[in-house]
């Protein structure tokens, strides 16, 4: 049974998308795996600016509450202030404190080394393709001779693989980058 013509349209424009954003998939036989070696882990901005808006949209309106909190508790209980009038009191110290020791430990914090394996896919082609998968298993896996179908971002070549579906054991493969 043909497509109907709606759905080869839609699938011709998500393949188009794809494309243009650098995403491609491959379908093949499994012909070779590296070892793993270690790597250190790559810098993705776009994540971290993402996460950065993210964490200032959630914490934001924590800390102007917690800081009217604090402002109306020192005024009825002196809390905030020190005990002779001058200088900053407990409530002032404790956020400075804290959010110099955060923001030191975000900006400071050691780049961990993450596992990578280089895997070969041979396609219905005979095309061989290099996939490079980043991170530890956490669900499926790649054997020699395994029938997989693998996608991710295509980097000058090389496929980095984001998620799969190994065919022979029917299971979906994921990986997590620590």
């Amino acid at each position: 049974m043909a497509p109907a013509h709606g759905d080869s349209s839609a699938d011709s424009l998500l393949a188009g998308f794809e494309r243009f954003v650098g995403w491609r998939r491959v379908s093949g036989v499994v012909i070779a795996i590296d070892g793993p070696y270690m790597v250190k882990r790559e810098s993705r901005w776009f994540g971290s600016v993402a996460r950065f808006a993210l964490l200032a949209i959630i914490t934001v309106p924590i800390v102007v509450g917690g800081f009217v909190v604090a402002q109306v508790l020192s005024m009825f209980s002196g809390w905030g202030s020190s005990r002779r009038g001058r200088g900053p009191g407990f409530v002032s110290h404790a956020g400075r404190t804290f959010g110099t020791s955060y923001l030191a430990s975000q900006f400071h914090r050691p780049q961990d080394d993450v596992p990578m394996r280089d895997v070969r896919v041979r396609d219905p082609s005979r095309l061989e393709h290099l996939i490079r998968v980043e991170g530890d298993f956490i669900a499926g896996n790649f054997s020699v001779g395994d029938e997989v179908e693998v996608a991710g971002h295509d980097q000058h070549g090389t496929l980095l693989f984001r998620h799969g579906l190994n065919k022979r054991t029917r299971t979906k493969i994921l990986v997590r980058v620590r």
